[in-house]
């Protein structure tokens, strides 16, 4: 089949490494590598949107923040209708079999292309507007961008999402059920095989040997370093547990606006020789990183995205313990595959990582459970399957 990868956002620029940028490029991959062929518009990407981000990071700092993000979302209705000639310009002609749009706020493009071509729209919706994107946009606009989303959801020839507990909150709004579908936002083959090929060495040097790590127990997290995290549990974690564990160590991969306040913390718990900050790295060196920890944490998580992070660690044959929240119960079973905490609780954080990192056994058991049960039901092979299914099944009704 021919496909046409739709991603609006002006904002998503896939030469810069973020998760959405990997989930899109691993999407499209994965169709090509099942035979299909894809066209890619991905606005973020033309040297107009880099221009225009560039202008607004100038511009904005002199604006008041009410201003600055009334600008944001009225470029952001522009660049729809800017989006959906350039689709009609750039692939008259073509034929294709569907349109696959990664869901952003305020614009409808891909459903008027769809309806355009007379194709179905397949539309992936990662979170509704309501929950994040549209805290700093004005009443008026708000309300515009919950029109077109609701639009663009009811017109869908079928909506992917990547939690059952998103899938049901749309369906609970009037969505039809048959309409709405789970593809989890899974890892990349290559954690699969670096995992696989970890266990396989029993006598090469541990991965926390090349970070000057050997040693210690590591207790690790890889990704955005942002108040939403609830990183802050980590300093508290920490000092209930050095007192009965002092080779642990902390080892944070990744970057953010929280990271100054996070590393103020662990210092202010005189904790700061027990921790390491990477920075941000490249995925491949991310991955490794990953291999070098004993535990992997998710101290808090949404009500409806199943992170990204999960997996990888998960591909990875690493011991996670995770916030206890509907998506990523979805996933890691408490005690079989992982360790699920009650959200915000730094005192059970405290003692299930103890209870952990005392045993290297259960560790490791927990850990190969959860990557024997996402080779099997969650690959990108598996999830482009499963879209291929999902839109063959709406060509038909």
């Amino acid at each position: 089949m021919r496909v046409l990868y739709l991603a609006s956002a002006p904002r998503l620029d896939s030469s810069v490494p973020a998760g959405h940028t990997l989930h899109i490029e691993r999407t499209i991959r994965g169709l090509e590598e099942a035979g299909h062929e894809v066209e890619r518009l991905l606005a973020g990407d033309s040297p107009a949107a880099r221009r225009a981000k560039r202008g607004y990071r100038r511009f904005g700092r002199r604006l008041t923040s009410v201003l600055r993000f009334a600008l944001r979302d009225l470029y952001w209705l522009l660049n729809d209708a800017s989006v959906y000639r350039r689709c009609l310009r750039s692939f008259r002609g073509v034929p294709f079999d569907f349109v696959y749009e990664r869901a952003t706020q305020f614009h409808r493009s891909g459903s008027r292309v769809a309806a355009t071509w007379r194709i179905p729209h397949v539309y992936e919706l990662n979170s509704p507007v309501e929950e994040l994107s549209l805290r700093d946009s004005m009443p008026p606009l708000q309300r515009v961008a919950l029109r077109r989303q609701r639009r663009n959801l009811d017109r869908a020839a079928a909506v992917v999402v990547g939690s059952h507990a998103l899938r049901e909150r749309l369906i609970e709004s009037g969505i039809a059920a048959k309409r709405v579908h789970v593809i989890y936002p899974t890892a990349g083959d290559e954690w699969f095989c670096r995992g696989a090929s970890h266990d396989d060495r029993p006598g090469a040097p541990p991965p926390a040997a090349a970070i000057g790590l050997e040693g210690k127990l590591v207790i690790g997290f890889v990704g955005s370093i942002r108040g939403l995290r609830r990183l802050d549990l980590l300093p508290q974690a920490a000092a209930a547990i050095l007192p009965a564990c002092s080779d642990v160590h902390f080892l944070l991969v990744g970057d953010g606006d929280a990271r100054g306040s996070l590393e103020a913390q662990f210092a202010a718990a005189g904790l700061d020789g027990h921790v390491t900050f990477t920075g941000r790295v490249p995925h491949t060196v991310a991955a490794e990183l990953c291999l070098a920890m004993d535990v992997c944490v998710i101290p808090d998580g949404s009500c409806y995205a199943t992170p990204t992070k999960l997996f990888e660690y998960g591909a990875l044959g690493r011991c996670v313990v995770a916030a206890n929240v509907a998506p990523i119960a979805e996933i890691v079973r408490d005690g079989v595959t992982g360790r699920l905490v009650a959200p915000g609780d730094a005192a059970e954080l405290a003692r299930v990582l103890l209870t952990l990192l005392g045993d290297a056994s259960l560790r490791r058991d927990l850990g190969r459970r959860l990557r024997a049960e996402l080779r099997a039901a969650h690959t990108w092979r598996r999830n482009t399957e499963r879209l291929i299914d999902i839109v063959g099944s709406a060509r038909q009704d």
